[in-house]
């Protein structure tokens, strides 16, 4: 997979709302997980993606829900697991999926299909905002230590 770096002015105003933003789940019938990009994953293996707000561009609730959907809609056809997600920021949220099992690869080209910017990635040891570049590509990015 190529990388590229994401266009300089985004990451200063989306990337840093991105990075700061707060993402869980819930298993079926289980607790809350929550994640911050930078922590520990302990030993979680995930994906969490949207299709709310293409492009980080403000849509209607209906619209979010409608595209919310659709995902969901592709992912039962691809046989794929999911679980109810979250993800977002102050009075900004998002209703997500998260993705258990899913290769970071694939889980970028769900976000790209769905015109996504971002998705969380939990690798098992780190949880990491992968950025998705107009192309496809992507570039890992890892919150600083806070002190």
């Amino acid at each position: 997979m190529r990388c590229e770096p994401w266009p300089g002015d985004a990451v200063d105003a989306l990337g840093g709302v991105y990075l700061a933003s707060v993402y869980g789940w819930r298993k079926r019938g289980g607790r809350c997980h929550w994640q911050q990009v930078g922590e520990a994953a302990q030993g979680r293996r995930l994906a969490i993606i949207t299709a709310w707000n293409p492009g980080s561009r403000p849509t209607s609730s209906w619209q979010n829900r409608r595209r919310q959907g659709a995902l969901r809609t592709a992912l039962h056809k691809h046989q794929k697991i999911f679980w109810p997600a979250w993800g977002g920021l102050g009075i900004w949220w998002e209703e997500a999926l998260a993705l258990p099992g899913i290769s970071c690869p694939e889980a970028c080209n769900w976000a790209a299909r769905f015109q996504q910017n971002a998705f969380l990635w939990v690798d098992g040891r780190r949880t990491w905002l992968v950025f998705v570049a107009p192309a496809g590509a992507v570039r890992k990015h890892r919150a600083p230590r806070r002190t």
